[in-house]
């Protein structure tokens, strides 16, 4: 089946094509991928540029299910299939999460009983007030909205001072090494898309590469931003292979 669908991917010529390819392939595993439980109150939607949506039948699930974000991403992306004559597997870089009606249920056992997260009615989160799940120290809104401010900082920063490294990061705001590294990946790809663009400046240039080869303006000249140029649309290319 794994031969099937990687000759499938190499068939197909757009990267739109393909993600429609792979997200049938991960409904069509997404009890094994989710576990019976999860599997029954979620189902996914789409992929577009890199992020996979899925849709969860209540609030509760999304909250839960958001919490595990990073495992669900990793199980997800070691069932995407590898493209025949490719080296590297399309992998999935974000999941995002909304709530409706799902129109095609997982069929499981009628035996199994659904996880539903049970909340700790003893405590409450010290920002809101509402009830928290047994492992919470904040609800998970009050928990969304601390790591965005977190992200803001750290974007801040990294505009200011695009060769600034992690650990010098941290001297200014309290940051794990994966949110800091996801916020510079997403402004990188931002910044080379713009140095790409036939009309970009100087500093949008020498600030894509700054951000890419963590350097400060100092240690930059004409030829380093000229090669790094030619990186950029070289990753490009394979990114929309």
């Amino acid at each position: 089946m794994k031969d099937c669908t990687g000759l499938i991917l190499k068939i197909l010529k757009t990267r739109p094509a393909k993600d429609k390819f792979i997200l049938y392939s991960l409904r069509q595993n997404w009890l094994d991928i989710m576990g019976s439980a999860a599997a029954r109150h979620s189902s996914p939607e789409k992929i577009m540029n890199h992020t996979l949506y899925i849709n969860t039948d209540n609030a509760a699930w999304s909250h839960n299910l958001l919490m595990l974000k990073m495992q669900i991403l990793g199980k997800i992306n070691s069932f995407i299939p590898l493209e025949e004559g490719k080296k590297r597997t399309f992998k999935l870089q974000d999941i995002k999460f909304f709530q409706g009606k799902i129109k095609e249920k997982i069929v499981v056992k009628e035996d199994q009983e659904p996880f539903i997260p049970k909340v700790d009615t003893t405590r409450r989160c010290p920002k809101c007030g509402v009830f928290l799940l047994p492992h919470e120290k904040l609800c998970g809104a009050c928990q969304r909205k601390s790591i965005n401010k977190i992200r803001e900082k750290i974007h801040k920063i990294l505009c200011q001072a695009p060769w600034i490294s992690y650990s010098d990061c941290i001297q200014y705001v309290k940051c794990d090494k994966i949110t800091f590294n996801d916020v510079k990946e997403r402004l990188q790809d931002w910044a080379i898309w713009q140095a790409l663009n036939p009309k970009a400046s100087l500093k949008e240039k020498t600030f894509a590469v700054m951000l890419y080869k963590g350097l400060p303006p100092e240690s930059l000249d004409e030829a380093l931003v000229k090669k790094n140029l030619g990186i950029f649309k070289r990753m490009k290319q394979f990114k929309e292979e």
